[in-house]
């Protein structure tokens, strides 16, 4: 992980099942790739979130995404957490990273290296507006 843009932000991180990769990003910058073993399965898209329990210590609870919405506020079990593996250096230096909030991704889909297809600019605060559109 690339330690100068380890900061204060939010992490999200991707799982795939399909390449063995997990991705980490920090403000949609990759930070973070490495090779991991994920066991399992399931086809399914889960999303966590790191939040601090009732005991007051750190835990890993699943969000409520279309289709799972009855995992939503539970969390993964032991046997769940066991079936993700990753080298241990990788693994130490995600932990230090992580803070209240940061996201998991856990998707069956490929993430890859390559594109998709065209660069695409979702959202521009610092764009004029078009000649001609509607916008002030």
């Amino acid at each position: 992980m690339d330690a100068a843009v380890v900061d204060r932000w939010a992490i999200t991180i991707i799982l795939s099942k399909q390449d063995q990769t997990a991705l980490v990003l920090r403000t949609g910058v990759e930070i973070g790739r490495s090779p991991i073993m994920l066991d399992d399965h399931d086809e399914q898209v889960h999303v966590l979130t790191l939040t601090q329990g009732a005991d007051g210590e750190d835990h890993w609870i699943y969000a409520g995404v279309p289709g799972r919405e009855a995992e939503a506020g539970t969390e993964p079990s032991a046997a769940v957490v066991g079936r993700l593996r990753s080298p241990p250096a990788f693994h130490a230096l995600v932990q230090a990273a992580l803070r209240m909030g940061d996201t998991i991704l856990v998707t069956p889909a490929l993430i890859g290296t390559g594109s998709t297809g065209q660069s695409l600019t979702i959202m521009d605060g610092f764009s004029e507006p078009s000649p001609g559109s509607d916008q002030n």
